[in-house]
Order: structure tokens, then sequence, then C-alpha cells
């Protein structure tokens, strides 16, 4: 990361200025995280993550909701120093989105004695990035070919969105008891979710599936999210919760290749329900794509660097 770039700091709130952005996509009915887009080929393996051209890694948590509300369908990043060190340049009048970090800096604090001592402090920085597609280089290997469309089975399995439930390890069980109830139990520890010839759409049977194996990580033993409690519905710690599932869900299911406009639709619309508490708090946003991260990362059982 350049020098430059890591000592630029906010000359505005950058809180709700990004809350603002993407409260406003929302209140078009956009999910501005999961929009239909190209597939980046990344040589061994491609998804349709928000990623950096140049490090080949996936931009996480606050950031991938940023770029997602860049309104180019390649999800392909890179900052100004990138593209002119690759021999490109940024188109005239491009419009960049902030990449956000938290930077550890030692400040000096005098005590009621008069004493100076210094504190570790965690400050919100940022750097600009353009979409691949405001420059001139040329991006054409990063765009993955359509896969063949592979005849379905009678469950519909969608073979992608099936490795990802496998890969949960300690995932809770799958029950369908109740055919009009989608839910998690934290006390059975149980996804119930009615089968899925019910679903017009198997994309949508997974990405509701994803919503509630998010939900599942705040178990105890697993992240301990919250304690494993959620106070009553609607208050703040619920819509956090609810927010953190949708958000974890986009992200699974962008993995899987599997963001159709039908999806993103149904899921800006219900995202709008929770619009006021976004609004109210500009941090709320910022704290529950951490902890849709956390939970997708979990899931999946790997581990990202932030993009720079």
């Amino acid at each position: 990361m350049d020098k430059a770039k890591k000592n630029k700091k906010p000359s505005f709130d950058l809180f709700q200025t990004i809350t603002d952005l993407i409260c406003d996509q929302i209140a078009q009915g956009v999910a501005p995280w999961s929009k239909p887009r190209l597939t980046v080929n990344l040589g061994e393996g491609a998804h349709s993550r928000a990623v950096n051209m140049v490090s080949k890694k996936p931009y996480e948590g606050i950031n991938a909701l940023i770029l997602g509300c860049s309104p180019y369908n390649l999800p392909l990043f890179v900052t100004f120093k990138q593209a002119r060190d690759l021999g490109g340049s940024i188109r005239k009048g491009a419009k960049s989105l902030p990449v956000v970090y938290w930077q550890k800096k030692k400040v000096e604090k005098i005590s009621e004695s008069g004493k100076v001592k210094k504190e570790e402090r965690f400050l919100l920085r940022y750097y600009n990035v353009f979409n691949v597609m405001e420059t001139d280089l040329d991006y054409s290997a990063f765009i993955a070919p359509k896969p063949a469309e592979a005849v379905p089975t009678e469950a519909r399995l969608i073979p992608s969105c099936e490795r990802i439930v496998e890969g949960y390890a300690d995932r809770p069980l799958l029950v369908h008891r109740d055919q009009q109830k989608m839910s998690y139990s934290i006390g059975m520890d149980v996804v119930n979710m009615p089968d899925q010839n019910r679903f017009q759409l198997a994309e949508e049977y997974y990405h509701i599936y994803f919503h509630e194996l998010v939900h599942s990580t705040r178990h105890p033993k697993r992240l301990n999210r919250a304690g494993g409690k959620i106070n009553t519905f609607g208050g703040a710690e619920y819509s956090k919760e609810e927010l953190t599932a949708e958000l974890g869900a986009s992200f699974l299911s962008a993995v899987a290749g599997i963001d159709t406009p039908e999806l993103l639709t149904n899921s800006a619309a219900y995202l709008e329900n929770w619009l006021s508490v976004f609004k109210g708090d500009k941090k709320f946003l910022f704290e529950s794509a951490a902890l849709a991260s956390k939970a997708t990362k979990y899931i999946l059982g790997e581990t990202y660097a932030e993009a720079e």
C-alpha cells in the first residue's frame, strides 16, 4: 500500500458518506453489494465478488458493499497508481469509490497530573479505487467464460451451493418439518426449510438457506455473536442480526455465482425494511458488514486478507 494513501485522512464524515451512498441504492430497490455481475477469472478459481486486479484479493466486509455501488458489471478494481504502474490511465471524469481500513496510531495524551503518555488508537482511513472499465487497461483475461448450463436434477441441486453447504464443517441440522417456515432455532441448533421444490427458483432456495446458515454462526459454540441472544423483534440487535444474515447470504451467493435479477430484487426489498435503522446509525452498516464477513469466512472455512 502506498505511503500517500496510508496517510490520507478523511476530510469529511466517512461513516455517514458511505451509509448515505448505500442507503440511497437500497431506497431505489437495489442491493448494491449483490448486482448481476460478470465472473472474475483469477486463474485458480472464479467468482463475482469485488477483487483487486493487481493483488487478486477480494475486498471484504464494508468494502464489498461500497464497491457493489459501482455501475459496472465487472467487479474488478485498481488504484490510480496501480493503473499507472500497469501502463494504463484512468478515463477522464471517472468516478472513484473509497476503500476503507483501520490504521493503528500512537497519540499523545496528557493526564490530570500533567504527564504525557502515548496511547494506541485505531483511526478510519481510506483510499480510492476505480473500476477497470473506467481505464484503458486490457482486462479481457479476467472475464471468465460463461459456464455451460447444467441439466438440473429433480431436486435442482446447484453444485457450487452444495459445496458451500458441505464445507460448513459444524453446520446445524437441516430439517423440512414446517413447509411454511424458514428459520433457525438456536436452542435446537436446527435450520428449517420448506422442500426445495416449493421454490420457483433453486437459487432462491439456496439464498434463503444461506441466510439461515449465517444466523446459525451466532451459536455460542461457533462465533457466539451477541452472546447467542437477540433482543426483542425490531430492536437494534435484532435488526443488526437480520442485516448480518442477509449480507452474509449475499456474500455466499456471490461466491456460489447464483446472483440472479430475481434474487437481487428480493434482497433489496427485504433490506428496505431496515432502512430507517441504517439511517439512524451511521456505523450500523460497518458493524453488520464486519459480522457478515466473519460469518461468511467461518462457513467457508477460509481466510482472505483484505485486498489492496
